[in-house]
């Protein structure tokens, strides 16, 4: 049975530390591990965070998602659930599995389109 989604959690915590990527304004390749970090986006909210890639060569920053507290207390919740489940490889298991990843593709979904609202309003970023 497949157990498989379209989502995909944030790259941070799937992509292998090794994974070459190249800067999409000066075209040189840097492992994740170099490029990917976070930052606190405080001036949209309290509490947001703000997933990049930044170039170690030009300084050049790829904004990848927005992270609240809330959600990530709830992706906490979600995916502590979903290591529950998965121990017991069951249909219904792997059902629930299934919907709880979809449930949460769906509150990061809002909350990307949420924040990319705010930041374009606030300093006339585009995400």
């Amino acid at each position: 049975m497949d157990i498989g989604s379209t989502f995909q959690p944030p790259v941070h915590e799937t992509m292998p530390q090794d994974t070459l990527i190249e800067c999409p304004n000066c075209y040189t390749k840097h492992t994740f591990k170099v490029l990917g970090t976070e930052r606190a986006a405080t001036p949209l909210e309290d509490g947001l965070t703000e997933g990049l890639l930044v170039c170690p060569e030009c300084g050049n920053e790829t904004h990848c998602y927005w992270m609240s507290r809330e959600l990530r207390e709830e992706r906490a919740k979600i995916f502590g659930t979903i290591g529950v489940l998965a121990k017991r490889r069951t249909p219904i298991n792997f059902q629930r599995i299934k919907e709880l990843r979809e449930k949460y593709k769906i509150l990061f979904d809002i909350e990307q389109a949420k924040y990319k609202e705010i930041a374009e309003k606030e300093d006339g970023r585009t995400a």
